[in-house]
């Protein structure tokens, strides 16, 4: 199915779309703050591969929150129908990039997380306690780390 936007609308409408400061990454950036209150939390680092959403220096530690839709959640991705020869590549280009990034930043010392979008709506969030447990996993083994 053709776009419904010209070129120039398409763009404008894009160009419109944050990149960052989402609902969900706001949602995530409270949860960090309550649950790590004394450790530095930096958001969108520059500098890594892959564009983090956050970073925990002092462990080593990054947080992706992805997209159901763009970064293809197993758990709500449907495939496109209207425009699918556009949507279908980029979104599994998304994935491979995906990997790639987090493999990277693990071989650089960086433990990863990778956050759902679904994890995190929701008036109670439904994946709080899963994203807690992770938190403090990544907690516990870096405090093994340095005591070895």
């Amino acid at each position: 199915m053709p776009d419904c936007y010209d070129a120039e609308t398409r763009s404008r409408v894009m160009s419109r779309i944050k990149p960052y400061g989402t609902e969900p990454e706001l949602r995530m950036l409270a949860l960090l703050e309550r649950w790590l209150p004394d450790v530095e939390i930096v958001q969108q680092p520059k500098g890594l591969v892959g564009k983090p959403d956050f970073l925990v220096p002092s462990l080593k530690l990054i947080i992706f929150v992805d997209g159901c839709f763009f970064h293809k959640c197993p758990e709500h991705y449907v495939e496109p129908v209207q425009n699918a020869d556009y949507w279908i590549p980029k979104i599994e280009k998304n994935v491979r990039r995906d990997r790639s990034n987090r493999r990277e930043l693990r071989r650089s010392g960086y433990r990863i997380i990778r956050i759902w979008e679904h994890d995190l709506k929701g008036k109670k969030i439904k994946g709080r306690d899963r994203i807690r447990r992770r938190i403090r996993h990544a907690q516990k083994t870096h405090s093994s780390l340095i005591q070895d």
